[in-house]
């Protein structure tokens, strides 16, 4: 196991529902697996709009230098 602890009571609620406590550890992994890698995504997209915002940055500065020349 992962560590994860799921508490008695949600445990329970899905038992009654016929859900076995297997079937709920493993959708909660699921979701935090799903999570996790929207998350990895979304440092991706951040982390390349950095760089295209220093990119401009540069490039802004080169032509406000020669416009100063």
């Amino acid at each position: 196991m992962t560590g994860i602890h799921v508490p008695d009571d949600i445990l329970i609620q899905f038992d009654i529902l016929g859900v076995g406590a297997v079937a709920v550890s493993e959708l909660i992994l699921r979701l935090l697996f799903v999570a996790d890698a929207a998350d990895k995504n979304g440092e991706e997209e951040r982390e390349e709009g950095r760089e295209q915002a220093e990119i401009e940055k540069i490039l802004l500065d080169e032509e406000h230098g020669r416009l100063r020349d």
